[in-house]
Formats: structure tokens, C-alpha cells, sequence
């Protein structure tokens, strides 16, 4: 068996890399050949922001596309030391990795399942939803959101066909749902799990799917009692601790254990671009009473009060016993980065959406 150690540092530096090398120790004394491979700074799709260019006189893009992805396509498995949508940025320009099984710095380190969020490239939609739209509830050709489904679900070694996804209303029902479900929402908004912004399953091989485009993704994996769940945060769902009582859920379900539970919370507008008004600072500061430095800011002298999502759900996942070792955060905004991310703010309100899936493997 062989794994593929890819570093999203391109310098060898960083807690990132000595995550990787525990990993590397660990596998290697468990007889596992291991290669290690420096990706750069950001998704693939773009500039990777690694500086190499100056120093070797050429863009390493190249070797991302020559080296990485053959080696990819080799390795028995991969994992991923970087924000967690690297996945899908490498699976969207290559389809290489339907053998995924570790993400995001060692948080999903075993081959239980599948955790990935989208960034927007690598799709069929047209403007303003070009190009890897998930959403069918946004004005694209249905068809075109299909076959954008079928290329993410592919790349991940998944059918888009058995794929569950629900109607996002902005709330905090939990929906868990079993084979019999397979396909809903697939194809048809309308067959979609109604008035829904959390799933979770224990069945292996069904494909969960959320769309977002500044909103907080969730994704969880218990991988003692094989069960994951996915949670939809935006503001309104965070402030009513969606990602805690999607545990919570998968506790009363399958005996999940919080401190069992890997975490990883994806990426969404960041605080330094979501500016909220004083009615919803007010909801955070009672929901999240004595966090307020870690939830506020304000960073320009004449503007508003900015919110981090990422802080609230990473807190309210540790308030309820989920350590802070096992949640991984992209810290990645998709207002600042909406040349890699669909954005509703960002975009001016018209624009596809990304999709976090989550899925045991079979």
C-alpha cells in the first residue's frame, strides 16, 4: 500500500507539515510506503501563491499537473494537509481522487469516508453561475447543474445519482435519513428533504449534500460508531448552534461520543467581510455570552461590527465536548476568494452555490 502525503505548504514548514510527518511516521512503522508532496498556498485553478516562480523561474502549476496528478492515480490513498477545500480542487481538475480517504490535516485520517466542499471551476454552468454550480434552486439549466454533480460526485468516487439533499431554509431541523432516501434531491428541487439544514446517516455509500455560497459548511465523522452528518451554518442556524445539535443528533442516533467526532468547519465568509447589523450582534452576544473577543471585530474605524462564523460553530462544537484537536477550519472567506468560490455577497446576490458532501465509504 502506498499514500500520498500532499502538503498545502510549499516550503516545508509549519503545523501543517508536522501534522503530515506524524502521519508519515506513524504509516511508515505500520509498513506503509509514504511520498511526500508540496502543493502551495492555494487550490489548484489558480496562482499557487508559493513564490517559486521568483526563485526557480517558473510557475510550479506545472508541476502540479505533470507530477502530482500521475502520482495520484498511483497511491492507494491521499492525504490532504491543507483547508479542506483542496480536495476538491484537486478532484475537479483531474477526477484523480476517487481514492480519497484522509482530508484536511489529518482530521478525516482513515478510510471511513468521504468529506469535500467545492470550489466553483471546473464545471459546465454559464455566467453568472459559471461554472460548477450545485444548486437547483438558483435559476441554472438543471441540466447543467446535473452534469456538475456528476462530475464532483465522480471525482470522489461517489454517484450523484444516490446523492440525499435537502431545502435549506436557513434553520435548525435534522433530518437522518437511510437508504430509502437515495436520490432525493438529486435531480429535482421539489424531491428534495423539506425544511431541512442537517443530515446525518450510518449508511454507507449514501452521498450527503448542502449548498452554500458564504454560509457555513459542517462536516462530521464519528468514526467509532461509523456515522457522519453535515450542517448547513449560516447566521441563523449558527446562533441556534445547528453544528452542536447535529452531534447531539448523531449522539441520540448511534451513540456518537462528542470527543469521538471529527470536525471540520469549511470555507465561508470570513470576519473580515461579513459585516452584521446590531439586531443579529445582539442574537450572538446572548447565544455566545463571555466570547464576544473571539466573535466581534471591528476592523475599520467608520464601519460595523464583523462576525466569524468560524469562531461560533468551532465554539459550540467545544462547548459540548468535541476537542478542539479533532476540528480542522479552512479559515478560507469566499467574499475575499470569489474568483475560487461562489458568493452571495461577493457576487452581488446572483451566483451558483458550492456543495459539501460527506459520505461513508461502502
Amino acid at each position: 500500500m502506498k499514500v500520498l502525503l500532499v502538503n498545502g505548504s510549499p516550503n516545508g514548514h509549519g503545523c501543517t507539515y508536522t501534522a503530515l510527518k506524524e502521519i508519515e511516521k506513524t504509516l511508515r512503522a505500520e509498513g506503509v510506503e509514504t511520498e511526500m508532496f508540496y502543493l502551495g498556498n492555494k487550490p489548484i485553478g489558480g496562482c499557487l501563491g508559493c513564490g517559486a516562480c521568483k526563485k526557480l523561474g517558473k510557475c510550479v502549476q506545472e508541476d502540479v499537473v505533470n507530477k502530482l496528478l500521475p502520482k495520484a492515480l498511483e497511491a492507494d490513498g491521499i492525504v490532504l494537509g491543507a483547508p479542506v477545500h483542496y480536495a476538491s480542487a484537486a478532484g475537479q481538475a483531474s477526477c484523480a481522487y476517487d481514492r480519497l480517504f484522509v482530508m484536511s490535516n489529518g482530521a478525516f485520517a482513515n478510510k471511513l469516508g468521504a468529506a469535500v466542499v467545492s470550489c466553483r471551476r471546473g464545471g459546465v454552468s454559464k455566467s453568472p453561475w459559471d461554472s460548477l454550480d450545485l444548486g437547483l434552486h438558483v435559476g441554472d439549466d438543471p441540466a447543467d447543474v446535473a452534469e456538475n454533480r456528476r462530475r464532483y460526485l465522480a471525482a470522489l468516487g461517489l454517484d450523484a445519482s444516490q446523492l440525499v439533499t435537502p431545502e435549506q431554509v436557513h434553520g435548525e431541523a435534522i433530518q437522518r435519513v437511510g437508504r430509502s432516501d437515495a436520490g432525493r434531491g438529486a435531480l429535482s428541487y421539489a424531491d428534495s428533504i423539506a425544511k431541512t439544514d442537517a443530515l446525518i446517516t450510518d449508511e454507507p455509500g449514501l452521498p450527503l449534500l448542502l449548498c452554500f455560497a458564504d454560509c457555513t459548511p459542517i462536516l462530521l465523522l464519528d468514526p467509532v460508531h461509523r456515522a457522519v452528518g453535515i450542517a448547513h451554518g449560516g447566521w441563523k442556524g449558527t446562533v441556534r448552534r445547528i453544528a452542536a445539535k447535529t452531534v447531539l443528533r448523531m449522539q441520540r442516533e448511534f451513540g456518537t461520543r462528542p470527543e469521538d467526532v471529527l470536525a471540520a468547519i469549511g470555507p465561508s465568509i470570513g470576519p473580515c467581510c461579513y459585516e452584521v447589523g446590531p439586531e443579529v450582534e445582539r442574537q450572538f452576544q446572548e447565544a455566545f455570552s463571555g466570547h464576544e473577543a473571539a466573535l466581534f471585530s471591528h476592523p475599520d474605524a467608520v464601519g460595523g461590527t464583523h462576525l466569524s462564523l468560524w469562531a461560533a460553530n468551532r465554539l459550540q462544537l467545544e462547548e459540548i465536548g468535541v476537542l478542539r484537536e479533532h476540528i480542522d477550519e479552512a479559515r478560507t472567506c469566499t467574499a475575499c476568494h470569489h474568483e475560487d468560490f461562489f458568493s452571495y455577497r461577493a457576487d452581488g446576490g446572483q451566483t451558483g452555490r458550492l456543495g459539501a458532501v460527506i459520505a461513508l465509504r461502502s
